[in-house]
């Protein structure tokens, strides 16, 4: 459970970050004569709320203790002063002496709506205290379907209204295994989502059964027959992923997913047994499924097999779920920068592919110019060529085979940022077929690059840390040993919080160091920025490394 001083502190940095109020809607409540936290104290009714067993199941009111009573009066009036300016009502109220704890939550939800005040509620999922009330001050403050409107597609072209009357609009938002199969979360935004209806699914351009659907409470699951607009529903079985859109086939759209991003670190991963090689591809095909910010691929030199996240710890908890989910134990490798390349400038390249003895031949010619698109594009590609060029049936087996082409570079890492336009080519009527065309697209990828120039790109990250303002001097030079650019700084009483970027390369293993410099009080989080040119002196250092 956060302590009283933590509490204070973690809503100052929020206020900070969201650059409007955050306010307490419940104070913690320390225990009698301890460093821990009895319960909280619920500010709009200025009670005191008591969990009286270890589970937090046994919940008391009781009176605010006379310790708290100053600091609670404190916390609502500055609630109350925020919230008075977006509501009248409550204000007269307020000006009268006279405020229920419903015209209250009433005005408190006004102001959040329109994002005046961000409510705040500390807590500990772990211990089970605080979970009660802030579910409460999610139905009680936070937009409801209706409130946030009609839902709008990727393309900004079709707006569709939160009903049960609106044609489906539905997103699957987390896959997960377990015991039973495959299990997608799907958040249905508009119309209902039934047992047995056929849906379009965006990935896949075509219609797919909606199977069994269930209602889920944490690990038990009941029978549902529709889920409507606002509601999560569990989808039993199937192929979805995470990112899916599953709408009406008479009116078909596609929403905006999660982003994903580019790996930063990646690790060999192979199985405690020997044995169980076959059980590991099959598991990390799965877990590929639930977490599309993973990426697993293979050393082009010694065949490792090498997963790709986040950072350190997002491949530790995939390791885990591996063990736990999939029955299937690995051991993971030093941990390696992930890195990717680019190309410098603008090239122009034809491939043709040319075989015909007198039997089915093969036939595919293409003119393409690659050059570099702007950071996080990934690939760019534009069909420039006339009509009967080549037809455009075959197109998409070109993109796709740009894409393979993509997934290893002069460099010999994944390429991203290109932008790739067809600027002309030819075809035979009998002898060309997508496959050809994908293969000498990937041709033109592989060839077209390392005429380009490549440029080695590593990740960078923003970095916060805070240390205590003794510390300072050593806590900056070392980050200039590192690389990192320093943006901004600032005084918290005795610490002081440094804000910077650098390079994930120089960051393994910083919690230890940065231990030593600050003498064990500093802290630091880091989250992906960009990628970003490897300096030319330090690239044959990185290759080596890698």
């Amino acid at each position: 459970m956060v302590s009283s001083a933590r509490f204070e502190r973690a809503c100052r940095e929020a206020e900070a970050t969201f650059g409007v109020p955050v306010l307490p809607l419940a104070l913690p409540l320390p225990e009698a004569g301890g460093e821990g936290v009895a319960g909280l104290v619920d500010v709009v009714e200025e009670r005191a709320l008591v969990w009286r067993d270890a589970e937090g199941s046994e919940l008391a009111i009781e009176p605010v203790p006379g310790a708290l009573r100053e600091a609670t009066r404190a916390a609502r009036e500055r609630l109350a002063e925020a919230v008075a300016d977006v509501d009248e009502v409550f204000l007269e109220a307020w000006l009268e002496g006279d405020v229920s704890p419903d015209l209250f939550r009433r005005a408190i939800r006004r102001a959040t709506l329109l994002r005046r005040i961000v409510p705040a509620l500390g807590g500990s999922a772990y211990r089970n205290r605080g979970v009660q009330p802030l579910l409460d001050a999610v139905v009680a403050y936070l937009p409801s379907p209706e409130d946030r409107g009609a839902i709008v597609s990727l393309d900004g072209a079709t707006r569709r209204p939160p009903t049960d009357a609106a044609p489906l609009a539905a997103l699957a938002f987390k896959v997960v295994h377990d015991r039973y199969g495959a299990l997608t979360f799907v958040r249905v935004y508009a119309g209902v989502l039934r047992e047995g209806q056929r849906v379009w699914c965006s990935r896949e351009g075509r219609e797919l059964r909606v199977g069994r659907l269930v209602r889920l409470f944490a690990d038990r699951r009941e029978p549902l027959e529709a889920a409507r607009a606002g509601e999560i529903a569990g989808l039993v079985g199937g192929e979805l992923r995470t990112g899916d859109t599953l709408a009406d086939p008479a009116h078909p759209l596609t929403l905006e997913a999660l982003a994903e991003l580019e790996p930063a670190v990646e690790r060999a991963i192979r199985p405690a047994k020997a044995k169980d090689g076959d059980a590991l591809g099959k598991a990390l095909r799965r877990l590929l499924v639930e977490d599309p910010s993973l990426r697993v691929r293979e050393d082009a030199e010694t065949g490792e097999l090498l997963l790709a996240g986040m950072g350190e710890l997002h491949l530790e908890i995939a390791a885990r779920h591996l063990e736990e989910d999939h029955a299937v134990r690995v051991s993971l490798g030093r941990p390696k920068v992930a890195y990717r390349e680019t190309v410098q400038r603008s090239v122009e390249h034809e491939v043709k592919l040319k075989k015909q003895t007198g039997g089915p031949g093969q036939y595919a010619h293409v003119v393409v110019r690659l050059g570099p698109a702007a950071s996080g594009a990934g690939l760019l590609f534009e069909n420039r060529t006339t009509q009967g060029v080549i037809p455009k049936e075959l197109v998409p087996a070109i993109e796709k085979g740009l894409r393979e082409g993509m997934a290893s570079g002069p460099l010999g890492f994944p390429l991203v940022d290109l932008e790739v336009a067809l600027l002309g080519g030819s075809f035979h009527p009998n002898d060309s077929h997508d496959r050809d065309f994908q293969r000498v697209a990937a041709t033109a990828v592989a060839e077209a690059c390392r005429e380009a120039g490549p440029v080695l790109l590593e990740p960078w990250v923003d970095l916060e840390v805070s240390v205590p303002s003794d510390a300072l001097g050593d806590l900056l030079g070392d980050l200039a040993r590192r690389r990192a650019r320093v943006v901004g700084m600032e005084a918290e009483g005795e610490r002081t919080r440094v804000a910077a970027e650098a390079p994930l390369a120089e960051l393994f293993g910083y919690a230890g160091e940065l231990a030593g410099l600050s003498h064990g009080r500093g802290q630091h989080a880091h989250r992906p920025r960009a990628y970003e040119p490897v300096p030319e002196a330090l690239v044959a250092a990185a290759l080596r490394a890698a």
